[in-house]
């Protein structure tokens, strides 16, 4: 059973410099570092030490708040030791993560929904329901992982909201590129804004024009069925949201009363 030997086990971003007891299945090498190559007589070396019990301490940090599994950010040799060692669990010195537990804005709370998904390899139902949001939000937060930092830099200055980023992530290169001279020459927020909408939409019309075939298809079909004695009832009405269609075909006991 994996567990922490700590008094407080939700207690993972507080500050200690106190070894804890972490199983070797909830650490995981930081993706941001390279991996480490051991000679044998190293690896030997080191293998011997973890067996006396004379190793010093790994230093790991809470991978995110809802998270139980830890980064590994010292000791990558030490660590592989402990696992030749065959080890089940690795005295650990565990800091507090450099962020702050509430990320300070959306491309920070994509990263960390990022590095859960991608150090844990868990499903995206399992990450959805761990930072409790959608499976389709899980998605589109994740996009916004994608961005490169001057790219945010930029964004982040324009104070456009989280929608919007997403809109711009689907942009041709070519709008994007007009919003970023945009949003450096001094339109932000708002107005930013409206600039993203206006290319999105530019998308959005050339979609309803093929739309179109789909409701000629079904009017085709509506008609098909009244012309063969079916009293099919079909509307379609335009709502803010979109197009509603509505399709009433009666069933056999009705036909049977009338």
């Amino acid at each position: 059973m994996n567990h922490v030997n700590s008094p407080d086990n939700k207690a993972f971003d507080r500050p200690t410099t106190k070894t804890q007891m972490i199983s070797t299945d909830r650490i995981y090498p930081s993706p941001m570092r390279g991996k480490h190559s051991l000679s044998k007589q190293e690896l030997s070396t080191l293998i011997r030490s973890v067996q006396s019990q004379s190793a010093p301490p790994l230093t790991v940090t809470p991978i995110s708040a809802q998270s139980e599994s830890f980064l590994l950010q010292s000791g990558e040799e030490l660590f592989q030791a402990y696992l030749y060692a065959k080890r089940i669990e690795i005295p650990c010195i565990v800091l507090p993560r450099k962020n702050s537990t509430v990320p300070k804005n959306y491309f920070e709370e994509a990263d960390e929904i990022y590095a859960v998904y991608t150090v844990e390899e868990i499903s995206e139902k399992e990450l959805a329901r761990r930072f409790q949001i959608s499976p389709e939000a899980c998605q589109r937060k994740m996009l916004l992982h994608e961005f490169e930092p001057t790219e945010r830099k930029i964004i982040l200055r324009a104070k456009i909201s989280e929608q919007y980023a997403i809109k711009l992530f689907h942009l041709t290169p070519k709008e994007k590129y007009e919003t970023y001279q945009a949003m450096l020459s001094g339109v932000v927020g708002l107005d930013a804004e409206d600039m993203i909408l206006r290319f999105s939409e530019r998308k959005s019309r050339v979609f309803i024009k093929h739309i179109g075939f789909f409701y000629n298809s079904i009017e085709k079909a509506i008609a098909t069925m009244r012309q063969s004695g079916i009293d099919i009832q079909y509307s379609r009405e335009e709502e803010e949201r979109g197009t509603r269609l509505t399709i009433v075909i009666p069933n056999e006991r009705q036909d049977q009363s009338s």
